[in-house]
């Protein structure tokens, strides 16, 4: 018997279109369904195929149900009501929020992870309360991601649509859950238990959560994260702490050296690293009256190669299922320079930048007065000629002991150059 291939199920499906525009709908989204597993097996993009399926999920009946489920709590009916969808994010314009609030923790997340920050809304036409949902969706996705803890690995982003689930019946949940128990029972099922569970916290911590989707995020940019989880209810369920509190470090996990294609990521964790031990980054005083913020800053001096606490070639990158999720940097001192920047490079940091000469020259001055116009306080003398500098792993992947696996590489590294210490 001659088992059928994806593209003869594909072809008798689209035959089977121009009966009603619902079971037209359907169709589609299998087709759609059926060419992301096609992507996965020959390992090429599927977002054109996700893209596709959440489109032709907003004309079937279960969008629909889905809509009823969700106007049933008063503040998504109200924001169903208002078709509330307020101008992109300025992550640049978040940045200067306190370092403690979501519209702060999103853009930076955001800015170091710049591939995540996909418009997956804007080209959606909005002409019914299924667009709309679909829309506003798409685009809070990333703000649900940090919202509730789940990062951005395979296994994380499903536990996530299993969270949408427990709040209301979302179609595109449901698709992508059932795809990927597809694709790992027959391509990885060694990676079941951890999917499995991933599904089991999202479905938790949904049922617990308040309902998310009648949130306008938007009016919360300036509040503290920790204090918006705790109102919200997104505390880890007691059940799930016991059994997950420390959860396993990854297979998946890869170290690489870092590119300039990473300066964002790298200038996100050389500011993560800043901040121990006042949560205050120390650029973060040299820079006003600058027009520049401390990230924008960073990855000037990275560009320029103006840091002598690591420029990019002295990165390692540590990555878990293709995602950077933390970085440090090995290096043998300037023995000429202690302190974090080599003024040599202003111009060139300034011309990136597009500061005036004025400015450049401020800051400059502000600079050598924080240092005392010394380059090798005695507090910074180097201890050892191998040093690994600017640790941070990013927030939502903590706690698993990820740095302690990117330092011991980083080790390695200095031994292989003959460095004992």
């Amino acid at each position: 018997m001659q088992v059928p291939s994806l593209s003869w199920l594909q072809s008798r499906l689209h035959q089977l279109r121009g009966t009603t525009p619902e079971q037209d709908a359907a169709i589609e989204s299998v087709e759609a369904l059926l060419a992301m597993f096609r992507a996965q097996i020959d390992d090429v993009d599927d977002f054109p195929a996700l893209a596709q399926l959440s489109r032709a999920l907003v004309r079937t009946e279960a969008q629909e149900q889905a809509i009823q489920s969700l106007k049933a709590d008063p503040n998504c009916a109200a924001l169903i009501a208002e078709r509330y969808l307020p101008p992109h994010h300025d992550l640049n314009a978040l940045l200067k929020c306190p370092h403690d609030s979501l519209g702060y923790a999103y853009a930076l997340w955001l800015k170091g992870n710049t591939e995540l920050y996909a418009d997956l809304y804007s080209d959606l036409a909005i002409d019914r309360e299924t667009s709309y949902v679909e829309a506003r969706l798409g685009q809070t996705h990333d703000l649900w991601h940090l919202i509730t803890g789940f990062d951005t690995s395979v296994e994380s982003e499903i536990g996530l649509q299993a969270f949408h689930l427990a709040q209301f019946p979302y179609p595109l949940a449901a698709m992508l859950i059932a795809n990927a128990l597809v694709e790992d029972t027959l391509m990885n099922p060694a990676n079941l238990p951890r999917l499995l569970a991933a599904i089991e916290r999202g479905w938790k911590l949904g049922k617990q959560a308040q309902p998310l989707f009648g949130q306008k995020w938007e009016l919360f940019w300036d509040k503290p994260l920790a204090q918006l989880r705790q109102e919200l209810n997104l505390t880890t369920p007691t059940a799930l702490v016991k059994r997950h509190s420390s959860p396993p470090i990854s297979t998946a996990l890869r170290t690489r050296k870092a590119t300039p294609a990473d300066i964002p990521f790298l200038a996100q964790i050389i500011y993560e690293a800043s901040l121990p031990p006042q949560n205050r980054c120390f650029w973060d005083d040299l820079l006003p009256g600058t027009g520049t913020n401390s990230l924008q800053f960073i990855e000037a001096m990275l560009r320029a190669g103006a840091s002598n606490w690591g420029n990019v070639a002295d990165f390692s990158i540590l990555e878990e299922g293709g995602t950077p999720v933390a970085a440090a940097a090995g290096y043998t001192p300037n023995l000429e320079d202690y302190c974090p920047l080599r003024l040599s490079c202003l111009d060139k940091i300034a011309q990136n930048l597009g500061w005036s000469t004025e400015v450049a020259i401020a800051f400059g001055d502000r600079y050598e007065q924080l240092w005392g116009g010394d380059c090798r306080p005695m507090f910074l003398t180097p201890v050892a000629p191998w040093i690994i500098e600017n640790v941070a792993v990013v927030p939502a992947a903590r706690g698993r002991g990820l740095g302690k696996v990117l330092v011991a590489q980083l080790i390695a590294e200095g031994r292989s150059q003959q460095h004992s210490h």
